[in-house]
């Protein structure tokens, strides 16, 4: 019997430790558009924060960081020799929209 109580222990802390696990893992994703509202491709995006990242947006202006870590960022959009900062504070698993002057 202690046997049988033992396994059922460790399975429940392995299933509801890998939930938690799982939540801290969740990427974000984002676009970046004009003020056009037209999607901006090929535009570098750099987040400064608790962690650095660095993503590329695909031909819909879209990007995605995976396994994103939470907390205050400067997100840097460039595109040639047009830039523009912003200053975020973003959560794991969230979605982030930006739209740039140029």
């Amino acid at each position: 019997m202690r046997q049988f109580a033992y396994s059922v222990v460790v399975i429940a802390v392995g299933v509801f430790g890998g939930v938690t696990a799982q939540a801290q893992q969740d990427g974000l994703s984002g676009e970046v558009k004009g003020q056009d509202g037209n999607p901006k491709p090929s535009v570098h995006v750099y987040f400064d924060g608790p962690q650095a990242y660095f993503a590329l947006t695909n031909k819909d202006g879209a990007f995605s960081i995976p396994q994103f870590r939470s907390g205050a960022y400067t997100v840097r959009v460039q595109r040639g020799h047009n830039a523009q900062s912003f200053f975020r504070k973003l959560e794991s698993g969230s979605e982030l929209r930006l739209t740039v002057n140029w």
